[in-house]
């Protein structure tokens, strides 16, 4: 025989002061660590698929990301499709669809986002490293 639920009587719980106290001290301390990844990426002409890659994945723990290009100009884009543009196979890349790292910028590029970021270029090899920088409670 079954029970609904409006006939359920609820159990009454009393916490002791000892499990309280060990409790908040647990929420309180809120202990973190950081998980760093580093990733060098290189693209090349080689065919599909070697010109534009995934740069990090979508991840909800990510803090942020430090990029920088090294041998060749890439374009950081939010979708595949938008990595795919025509305009950022061009050499020289004079209007590219994304936004630009210049491989002559010597300070990697901080980027706070836990997104899925796409990776593109028109030269190569494109080599490019990035260190990603995640939150890790426990």
């Amino acid at each position: 025989m079954t029970q609904s639920i409006d006939e359920m009587v609820p159990i009454p719980v009393r916490l002791h002061p000892q499990d309280l106290a060990a409790l908040a001290g647990h929420l309180k301390s809120g202990k973190c660590h950081y998980d760093i990844t580093f990733r060098t990426i290189v693209l090349t002409a080689g065919g599909v698929g070697y010109s534009i890659r995934p740069l990090c994945a979508a991840d909800p723990s990510r803090e942020y990301l430090m990029v920088q290009a090294f041998t060749n100009d890439v374009v950081l884009c939010e979708t595949q499709s938008r990595a795919q543009d025509a305009a950022n196979a061009v050499a020289g890349l004079p209007n590219p669809e994304g936004y630009l790292l210049w491989h002559t910028n010597v300070m990697p590029t901080r980027i706070d986002s836990s997104d899925l970021i796409w990776i593109a270029a028109a030269a190569f090899p494109a080599q490019v490293t990035v260190m990603l920088v995640n939150k890790v409670q426990g």
